[in-house]
């Protein structure tokens, strides 16, 4: 998309007896924080833009909701439910 070098979260897995706690929300927060400590300009992901309930348990790479509440933002979009979003570590730079 441009020449930005970045880190991918391409998959997370939560199993089902922990799901529905907020650990999700917690592995990007985890992902992105160590990605800034190690001073990478941005963070990707590639998440579902979907509001169906069921979808969660198959979503390995996670809900576009969820890194939006997170500050990332949708910088492409390739296929209709699949949207590129950025977490930019260091927006002055």
């Amino acid at each position: 998309m441009d020449d930005t070098p970045v880190w991918s979260i391409s998959c997370l897995f939560v199993h089902r007896r922990h799901r529905r706690k907020g650990l999700t929300a917690t592995l990007i927060e985890a992902a992105r924080d160590h990605a800034i400590a190690s001073g990478t300009p941005a963070v990707e992901a590639y998440p579902w833009e979907t509001d169906e309930e069921k979808a969660a348990s198959t979503v390995y790479t996670g809900l576009a909701g969820t890194y939006r509440q997170l500050g990332f933002v949708e910088v492409a979009r390739r296929a209709p439910h699949r949207p590129i979003l950025r977490y930019a570590t260091n927006p002055r730079a």
